[in-house]
């Protein structure tokens, strides 16, 4: 079935937000957005309505419309919600999966493992890549349980916590260029929190069916992932780029 034309505009819009092509906070005018695109005003207008409704827009003191701002407590609020709802899942998935669930897992870890761990000199290429096959490996160790209500808040929650480490890896990759001991500081980060290591300590828990030694794994991988991105984040207001959103 081919999207309508609202459809798209949605898709592409939210994407950019993801990605940090359109950053935290900017504004979002539906004539600016219409001239560089080639959209329409009233899809355009449905698409920023949707991404209200999501969290990814926000309403502009203008009375118009901004990508959705990023602060600490914002980025420890998402970490942790994430993690209540993935602990259910997790559970629910050692209790119920199967021998194709087991497969799926051990499938994506393949695959993720085969992938550089991400750091700033990553293209943007490399990291969406990164950033997928991390995404599959997460996605097949929760795959079974079967309830659509909780993995539709775990996505939701995870395009949130994607929007966030997008707009601060941009943000440093700018500031690096200027700043070398940044980029060591940060790779350093990345390294600890995003390696393969723990990764296969927790596929391991799973499959073994061990939700004693699982649940802790995936606390301490959540853990280190939000510190991370927090700590980041203050090297981000600490060293604040001189890029300029578009008006």
């Amino acid at each position: 079935m081919s999207l309508s034309n609202a459809d798209r505009v949605y898709q592409e819009i939210r994407q950019q937000i993801l990605r940090g092509t359109l950053p935290a906070g900017m504004p979002l005018r539906a004539a600016t957005l219409a001239r560089e695109n080639g959209w329409g005003l009233t899809p355009i207008r449905e698409a920023l309505t949707r991404l209200q409704a999501e969290r990814l827009v926000q309403m502009a003191h203008n009375s118009g419309f901004a990508v959705a701002a990023m602060s600490d407590e914002g980025l420890t609020d998402l970490s942790q919600s994430r993690l209540l709802i993935e602990s259910e899942l997790l559970t629910k998935s050692i209790e119920t999966g199967g021998e194709e669930w087991e497969g799926r897992i051990v499938a994506a870890f393949y695959q993720f493992q085969r992938i550089e761990t991400p750091n700033l000199r990553t293209d943007d290429a490399e990291f969406t890549n990164w950033e997928t096959r991390h995404a599959a490996f997460h996605a097949a160790l929760l795959s079974g349980c079967a309830s659509d209500w909780l993995h539709h808040l775990n996505a939701q929650l995870g395009a949130h916590l994607q929007m966030y480490q997008r707009n601060i890896m941009s943000g440093l990759r700018q500031i690096a260029e200027t700043a070398p001991e940044i980029a060591d500081k940060v790779n350093g980060l990345l390294t600890e929190a995003t390696g393969v290591a723990d990764h296969e300590t927790l596929m391991t828990s799973v499959l073994d069916r061990d939700t004693t030694a699982a649940l802790p794994a995936l606390a301490q991988h959540s853990q280190k992932s939000m510190e991370c991105y927090t700590e980041m984040q203050k090297l981000l207001v600490q060293h604040p780029s001189k890029k300029k959103a578009r008006a």
